[in-house]
């Protein structure tokens, strides 16, 4: 009896950002994570949380807090605002909304 196996991990693009809240750049996030903790289970300790809360940052599904960010820059050597997403690719933008720009 043969069975057609999934992929054990899939790929999934993070949500679009509907309500302009800031939110991190996934991968920013990662990259900057792999410089001085190759696993996420290594900045998870460091920082006092789950593993699965890493993996929520690094899918895009939630963004850490305002304090965990301050620990997140300190951590990984980087300024907050460069592991922050561009507001320009959030999905209702002044355009999106037809609120003309001034």
């Amino acid at each position: 009896m043969s069975r057609n196996r999934q992929p054990k991990y899939t790929k999934v693009a993070p949500p679009p950002n509907l309500t302009n809240e800031p939110r991190v750049d996934v991968c920013k996030l990662i990259a900057a994570r792999r410089k001085f903790y190759p696993r996420q289970i290594d900045l998870a300790v460091a920082l006092g949380v789950t593993k699965n809360c890493i993996s929520s940052w690094e899918l895009g599904t939630r963004s850490p807090n305002a304090s965990m960010l301050m620990r997140l820059s300190y951590l990984l050597h980087v300024d907050i605002m460069e592991l922050m997403e561009d507001p320009s690719s959030y999905a209702f933008g002044n355009e999106a909304s037809g609120v003309a720009s001034a």
